[in-house]
C-alpha cells in the first residue's frame, strides 16, 4: 500500500516561494520609494538654489544700481557739505536694507514651500508604503491560502488514490483470482471432459477473461509502483530460452484461436542477468501486443541475438506495421495505436519499457507500414 504524505508536506515549499515573492516585491517598493524621495529632494533643492540665485542676482542689481546712483550723485555734486553726503549714504543704506529684507523673505518663503512639500511627500510615502504593504500581505495570504488548498487537494487525491489501489489490490484482485482458480479446477476435473463443447467454451471464456482482468489489475499496480520508484528487480542468471518458451506456451491457446503461428529462435545455453518474472512480464506484453494486431494466418517469431555485454530479444510479427511518427510514442503511458481498436489500457508497452530500463537495457521498435513490426529490447549478459 502506498502511503500518502501528510497534509503539511507540500506547504513549506509553497510558503518559501510566496515569502520570496513578498520580499522581492517589498524590495522593489522600497527602491521605488527611495528613488521618488531622492528625486523630490533633488528637485526641491534645485528649485531653492534657483530662487536663491535669482534673489542674489536681484540684490546685486539693486546694490549696483544704488552704487551707480550714489556715484552719479557724487559726480554731479561737488559735496559742498557733509550733510548732503550723509543723506546720500543713508539712502543707499536704506535701499540695501530693503533689498536684504526682501531677499530674506524670499528665502524663508522658499524654505517654507520646500519643507511643506517634503512633509507632504513623506506623508504620501507613508500612506503609499502602507498601502503597498497591505496589498502585498493580502496577496501573500491569498497565495498561502491557495498553496494550502492545493496541498490539501493533492493530499486528498493521494488518499483517494491509495483507497482506489486498496480496492484494486484486495477487493478486486482476490475475487478474480478465486474465479480463475475455480475455472482451472473445472478444466482439470472430469466434469469438463464430460461437458458439451458449448459448456467447455463457457468455462474457457471464464478462465480467459478472469486472467485478462488480473493482468490489467497487475498492470495498474505496476504503473503505480513505477511512479513511486518502488519497482525493484532481482537480478540472477537465467536461461533466456526458458523464459521465452514459458511465455509462448501461455499464449498458445490464444494464438491457435486466432490462427497465428508462434515460433522461437533461441538457444537454451544463452544466459542473462535478469529478474526472471519481470522479463517474462515484459516479453509477454510484447507477444500479447503482437497477437492483438496480427491478422489471422500471421506469424510471430521471438528470437535472440547474443552479444558480449548484452543480448537482444526480438518479437517480430506480420501485422499492419506502425507509422514512423508513432514508433516512439507507442511506449508512452496510456498510449494506444488507434482509437478504432482499443485493446486494454495502453499500459503494456509502457510497463515493458520501465522493466527493461530497470535492467539498464534499451527498448525500441522497427516497423514499416504494411510489412509488420519488430519490437526489440536488450538486457545485460552478466551481473553488474
Amino acid at each position: 500500500m502506498i502511503k500518502s504524505p501528510s497534509h503539511d508536506t507540500p506547504v513549506p515549499h509553497g510558503r518559501k516561494r510566496t515569502d520570496k515573492s513578498l520580499m522581492t516585491e517589498r524590495a522593489k517598493t522600497d527602491a521605488s520609494l527611495s528613488h521618488e524621495r531622492d528625486s523630490t529632494e533633488h528637485n526641491a533643492d534645485a528649485a531653492v538654489s534657483l530662487n536663491r540665485a535669482k534673489a542674489d542676482k536681484l540684490r546685486s542689481e539693486e546694490r549696483f544700481n544704488s552704487d551707480s546712483l550714489c556715484e552719479a550723485e557724487r559726480a554731479g555734486q561737488h559735496w559742498p557739505d557733509a550733510e548732503n553726503r550723509l543723506e546720500t549714504d543713508q539712502r543707499l543704506y536704506n535701499e540695501r536694507l530693503v533689498a536684504d529684507k526682501a531677499l530674506d523673505l524670499e528665502r524663508r518663503h522658499v524654505d517654507s514651500v520646500l519643507e511643506s512639500e517634503r512633509w507632504k511627500k513623506k506623508a504620501f510615502e507613508r500612506k503609499f508604503f502602507q498601502f503597498e504593504r497591505n496589498e502585498t500581505d493580502q496577496n501573500l495570504n491569498l497565495e498561502r491560502s491557495f498553496t494550502d488548498n492545493e496541498a490539501k487537494r493533492a493530499s486528498d487525491a493521494l488518499t483517494t488514490r491509495d483507497d482506489f489501489l486498496a480496492i484494486v489490490s484486495h477487493d478486486l484482485r482476490n475475487p478474480l483470482g478465486s474465479i480463475s482458480l475455480a475455472a482451472d479446477l473445472l478444466i482439470e476435473s472430469p466434469i469438463y471432459l464430460s461437458s458439451s463443447e458449448e459448456d467447455r467454451e463457457f468455462i474457457d471464456l471464464i478462465k480467459r477473461n478472469a486472467d485478462d482482468a488480473l493482468r490489467l489489475i497487475e498492470d495498474l499496480l505496476d504503473v503505480e509502483r513505477m511512479g513511486t520508484g518502488k519497482l525493484s528487480v532481482d537480478l540472477k542468471d537465467n536461461s533466456i530460452a526458458e523464459i521465452i518458451q514459458v511465455s509462448l506456451s501461455s499464449f498458445g491457446p490464444q494464438a491457435q484461436a486466432n490462427q497465428l503461428s508462434l515460433e522461437m529462435d533461441a538457444a537454451f545455453e544463452i544466459q542473462a542477468a535478469c529478474d526472471r518474472d519481470r522479463i517474462l512480464q515484459a516479453l509477454s506484453n510484447l507477444i500479447g501486443n503482437a497477437i492483438k494486431f496480427t491478422p489471422s494466418g500471421g506469424r510471430i517469431v521471438v528470437s535472440v541475438v547474443p552479444g558480449e555485454r548484452e543480448i537482444q530479444i526480438k518479437v517480430s510479427d506480420t501485422g499492419p506495421g506502425i507509422p514512423s511518427n508513432l514508433q516512439t510514442s507507442v511506449f508512452e503511458r496510456l498510449r494506444q495505436l488507434g482509437k478504432e481498436s482499443r485493446h486494454g489500457l495502453g499500459l503494456g508497452l509502457y510497463i515493458s519499457k520501465m522493466i527493461v530500463e530497470a535492467h539498464k537495457g534499451r527498448i525500441w521498435v522497427e516497423s514499416e507500414v504494411g510489412h509488420g513490426s519488430e519490437f526489440c529490447f536488450t538486457i545485460p549478459t552478466q551481473l553488474s
